[in-house]
């Protein structure tokens, strides 16, 4: 599993990338690491990419249990992006999306341009983010 993170304070938006096999422990410990940076603001807009990550291990049950770690924290009141371009990572994260939707704008994406014009920015700013 390889992860990429960053936050642009002056665009007030979170990007995390995450590549080949990952579980939602590694997603986990992104929150509590996202959480924890004196940079964060749960203000910011984000976006999360599993374009390039394969879900391994995962069940319905991990994802309730990662919305309700989310919930406890206050972790975001942002709009949020989810990248994904296949089967079981839309299936995934359409599962969090219906729990984490009544606390924040949350929807999935398989363009980064549909994912920009939701979070309100350009096609060209997010993309540049997202090479992280």
């Amino acid at each position: 599993m390889s992860r990429a993170f960053k936050i642009y304070s002056e665009m007030n938006l979170i990007v995390v990338r995450f590549t080949g096999p990952i579980d939602f422990q590694d997603i986990y410990d992104w929150v509590n690491e996202a959480y924890k940076s004196e940079e964060y603001s749960k203000a910011y807009d984000g976006i999360v990419d599993f374009r390039d990550a394969v879900f391994k291990q995962t069940r319905p049950k991990k994802i309730l249990e990662l919305v309700a770690h989310m919930l406890k924290l206050d972790f975001t009141k942002g709009t949020w992006g989810i990248l994904v371009n296949s089967p079981m990572e839309t299936a995934l994260s359409l599962i969090y999306t219906q729990e984490a939707a009544q606390t924040h704008p949350v929807s999935i994406f398989s363009t980064v341009e549909g994912a920009a014009k939701f979070i309100g920015r350009s096609f060209y700013s997010l993309n540049n983010a997202l090479e992280l």
